[in-house]
């Protein structure tokens, strides 16, 4: 998007924002107005994002970041000074929240007129039945046996002296009296292919959401003075409190994040440079044997696998945890980045022509269960790139 588009959709953002919160200039209407005009999908744009307010949407929900700051600041700049502070209210800042979102980074506005409009590049609609991934895994028990869970009748496996309940897309274990006195940890293992996400509730009431691509061992009881589980991939946990038996999570690289109990997402696949624990409530501990970081809700610790070192930063934790609800949420993010995560839920690969490509930057968010052809173009909406498809193979180069 150039600097011309940009600055228009500053000014429409300004526009909708001052409308909605009653402090539109009358010159400033008549150029609203003109806009609506132009496009029948412009009053559904207007309408979606006053929907959005009149629900009460707090600022937060639009992941006030640093970036989406900095995009503030630009239409903040150009209001009229006459406008008193007591007229700023935070129905006024909401407003502005929405719509500089909404419309200024653009994902949004194309989003919708993408979902709305009839025509949607029908080249690539026909040629795509790439589908949303779903809930899919294999659970691998002690044994050896491998269990397809999307495709087993069975409700209720009892092993190990264990039984493990099939839930709407998830898994429960539940102790019997046979397993009440084990004093060896048994293990099973979970395994999310690419399009799938699962979810689990360990024997201790520790709530699990896997995503796409990753791997889970764990014991079907915890025995001992901790609890300890292995993850390959990505999986955002809810750990049942126990001031007793500390829960570790431990990932390649001798890296583990270590709690009581909270709320925290962790990123560890092989193939990326980094392993990114984010907390999202209550406080973890994260170490790599060499050093120690502590996290408090909005901190995230980044270890570099090349150069072994951690390093905290603050982060907006919503935006990291977002795809256990329904969301691809992209913070100032390479296209290389954004395609890796969409392609493991799609299950597709993904080939740039070019190495200047991998690394345009997008802010904005996705609908997760979107039709793939709707994903693909919003980001050709918003970009100079251009995405042909062939099967499960995704080709994308600059225009």
């Amino acid at each position: 998007m150039d600097e011309e588009q940009l600055s228009r959709y500053y000014r429409i953002a300004r526009w909708i924002a001052e409308d909605i919160a009653e402090t539109i200039l009358p010159e400033e209407k008549d150029k609203l107005e003109q806009w609506l005009q132009q496009d029948p999908l412009h009053p559904q744009i207007y309408s979606h994002i006053a929907k959005r307010l009149k629900n009460g949407e707090e600022p937060k929900s639009y992941r006030y970041t640093p970036s989406v700051k900095a995009d503030w600041k630009k239409v903040e700049t150009q209001l009229d000074r006459r406008q008193d502070r007591k007229k700023r209210s935070m129905f006024y800042y909401r407003c502005a929240a929405v719509a500089v979102l909404l419309v200024g980074v653009g994902f949004a506005l194309f989003q919708l007129k993408t979902r709305t409009s009839a025509v949607i590049g029908t080249t690539l609609t026909e040629q795509t039945s790439i589908q949303a991934g779903s809930s899919k895994a294999v659970l691998t028990l002690a044994s050896g046996e491998k269990v397809v869970l999307e495709e087993t009748t069975t409700n209720s496996i009892q092993v190990d002296g264990t039984i493990i309940e099939k839930k709407v897309g998830g898994l429960a274990y539940q102790q019997t009296e046979e397993n009440a006195g084990a004093q060896q940890e048994v293990f099973n293992v979970i395994s999310i292919p690419y399009g799938g996400e699962y979810k689990l509730t360990l024997a201790d009431g520790t709530r699990v959401w896997m995503n796409s691509a990753s791997e889970l061992k764990y014991p079907v009881k915890f025995i001992g003075d901790k609890r300890m589980v292995y993850i390959k991939g990505e999986a955002y946990f809810e750990v049942a409190g126990n001031p007793e038996k500390p829960f570790i999570v431990k990932t390649s690289h001798n890296m583990e994040v270590k709690v009581l109990g909270t709320h925290f997402n962790i990123s560890a696949y092989d193939e990326e440079a980094t392993i990114a624990t984010t907390l999202a409530e209550g406080k973890v501990t994260v170490s790599n044997g060499i050093s120690t970081v502590d996290l408090i809700p909005d901190q995230q610790a980044v270890f570099e696998k090349a150069s072994k070192n951690i390093t905290c930063r603050e982060v907006d934790a919503s935006q990291y945890i977002a795809w256990k609800d329904g969301k691809f949420i992209f913070e100032d993010e390479s296209l290389e980045n954004i395609m890796e995560r969409i392609s493991r839920w799609y299950n597709v690969q993904v080939f740039f022509k070019g190495n200047a490509i991998r690394q345009l930057r997008f802010s904005g968010d996705l609908e997760k269960y979107d039709d793939f052809s709707t994903v693909i173009r919003m980001l050709e909406k918003v970009s100079r790139i251009r995405v042909q498809i062939k099967d499960k193979a995704v080709f994308i180069e600059e225009t």
